[in-house]
């Protein structure tokens, strides 16, 4: 029985990814972007060490868009965790961390990502083109929609402001859950900004943990 409840669930979770990918392709990207990973957010918390500082959980350090969503009440990483009292890696042993950063200043890509995650939680997702990694959520959980012209790719920002009003719109006329999801950018950098993609095992426990790490021109890492 617990097998089949297990191997319904991560049907679920692949069903979810699958439709988000869909949507982000359609309502997001350009036409000629060519995606590498839509990285979905599972229900646990982004952290980060910016100098040597442990933020466990982390909180933005610097300003991100508004969005309609409340802290959700996940388990919390243990004490000799948020604390930094852990040697190396071993932060990766605690099972209520999923996203990483670290950097020696709040600026850094990798910070940066992680505080948009940390406002989006399970409703938002990191995305990975030829063209830019990117922090997406749900259109209508934006209070507003994106209005800075000048940030990279006007029309890339455009595209996403237009879904967002689009969403808006038909929530008027319908209910919520029969409004199709689109998606708008919470933040993105430019992919060449990004100088090493790759795998690594970490954690003192065995099995250790695959984590999916990012490296910036920066010199930040992110872990995921």
């Amino acid at each position: 029985m617990f097998e089949k409840i297990k191997t319904n669930k991560t049907l679920k979770e692949f069903d979810q990814r699958k439709e988000w990918e869909n949507r982000i392709k359609e309502t997001w990207a350009l036409p000629d972007e060519e995606f590498e990973s839509v990285i979905t957010t599972s229900p646990k918390h982004a952290a980060s060490i910016v100098n040597g500082e442990p933020h466990i959980p982390h909180t933005p350090l610097s300003e991100t868009p508004g969005v309609e969503l409340d802290r959700p009440e996940w388990p919390l990483p243990s004490e000799i965790i948020s604390n930094g009292c852990f040697l190396e890696d071993e932060w990766a042993n605690d099972p209520t961390i999923g996203y990483l950063a670290v950097a020696t200043s709040p600026k850094h890509e990798a910070v940066r990502v992680v505080d948009h995650l940390s406002v989006g939680y399970e409703r938002s997702a990191l995305v990975i083109t030829d063209r830019r990694l990117a922090v997406v959520i749900e259109s209508q959980l934006l209070k507003s929609p994106p209005a800075n012209k000048n940030n990279l790719g006007s029309n890339i920002i455009g595209k996403a402001s237009r879904f967002a009003r689009q969403t808006q719109e038909t929530a008027e006329k319908m209910s919520e859950q029969e409004t199709e999801i689109s998606f708008s950018t919470l933040h993105e950098t430019d992919i060449s900004k990004v100088t090493n993609k790759q795998y690594v095992l970490l954690g003192k426990e065995v099995p250790r943990r695959s984590f999916f790490v990012v490296d910036f021109s920066d010199g930040s890492r992110l872990y995921r």
